[in-house]
């Protein structure tokens, strides 16, 4: 199970990065099969989305490049 906590603090800290708003709030969307996708919501209402890719020490593709 995810670490909710640093879940949001990591999307937190991207967002800032990309000089977007706070983060209010984080949500694991359904699908996807390796991937992980969330939604986020920041405090000035702007709806993101964030995709964690799977990797394994077996498979060396940068699955973002093959995306």
């Amino acid at each position: 199970m995810e670490d909710k906590t640093e879940l949001k603090a990591l999307a937190s800290r991207l967002c800032a990065s990309a000089g977007r708003p706070e983060v209010v709030a984080i949500e694991r969307l359904d699908g996807g099969k390796n991937n992980r996708v969330y939604l986020i919501v920041s405090e000035a209402g702007e709806r993101l989305v964030l995709k964690s890719y799977y990797s394994s020490p077996h498979d060396g593709r940068d699955r973002l490049l093959a995306e």
